[in-house]
């Protein structure tokens, strides 16, 4: 769970700085499979933003995949190097990840470095930099999230809501409003916000609805947060015809459908 000024995420959400040089060599050997997608990126050559980008990010390492370059670009935390793989050898796994096959062949690029909230290289001569993407801020819909983050969606399907429980919430009466407060930058945020996704995905057309108000990190000051006197996120506020019932946070989001049901029969 993360609190008003978050945890500093790996540069704000480019990885390298929590990858730290003086990482133990195991490290290595387990850096190059299970690479799980991430959107909290941006990535920038010659100077101009590249849509489509593909970033990946595992313990001790980062994998970007983009037509601007002649292959998969991997930096690796511990040696500080930038190399490139061949794509042939980059696979994506059942679950979403990405695992480098055996045989794989590293070409050195260089050495990367890190100013501030980006991280400097170049591949083929060209300037290549890894930034933080802007967070999303105020409400959003369930495709902002997943567009602005592919690991949102993949770990939305990813998550399998209790039937029962569902039809139950598909039965309210009452009006209910669930008002989630989250960060795009915030970690628990992208393991457990994927998890009411799909819940309000699938509760759409009930009485049973969801706004998912996005805060900046630090976010002491910030209107929303202030009126609802919001200490961390994820937090969910639940509102029964207007009336605040009570708020979801911490373990709660293992299963957000029967934290919810959990609430509203209290109320």
């Amino acid at each position: 769970m993360s609190g008003r000024h978050g945890i500093l995420p790996a540069l704000a959400g480019v990885a390298l700085l929590s990858l730290a040089l003086s990482a133990p060599a195991a490290a290595q050997a387990t850096a190059l499979r299970g690479f799980q997608s991430t959107g909290d990126s941006v990535l920038l050559v010659a100077g101009r933003p590249v849509p489509g980008a593909r970033i990946y990010r595992a313990s001790a390492a980062t994998l970007v995949i983009s037509s601007e370059f002649p292959a998969p670009v991997l930096l690796q935390a511990r040696e500080g190097v930038v190399q490139t793989v061949q794509l042939l050898k980059v696979a994506e796994m059942p679950n979403g990840s990405i695992d480098l096959l055996p045989g794989y062949v590293l070409a050195d690029q260089g050495r990367f470095s890190i100013d501030e909230l980006e991280v400097h290289f170049s591949v083929g001569g060209r300037a290549v930099v890894l930034g933080p993407k802007p967070p999303l801020l105020g409400l959003n819909r369930l495709e902002d999230l997943r567009e602005h983050d592919p690991g949102y969606r993949q770990r939305e399907e990813a998550y399998e809501p209790s039937g029962p429980i569902l039809a139950r919430l598909r039965e309210e009466t009452d009006e209910v409003r669930v008002r989630v407060f989250f960060g795009s930058w915030c970690p628990a945020c992208a393991q457990m916000v994927p998890r009411i996704m799909r819940v309000a995905d699938a509760l759409r057309g009930s009485k049973v609805n969801f706004e998912f108000y996005g805060l900046p990190q630090g976010f002491d000051g910030e209107p929303e947060a202030t009126r609802y006197d919001i200490h961390s996120v994820p937090t969910a506020l639940v509102f029964v015809n207007g009336r605040e019932v009570g708020r979801i946070s911490g373990n709660g989001w293992k299963l957000p459908e029967l934290a919810i049901t959990n609430l509203l029969s209290g109320a």
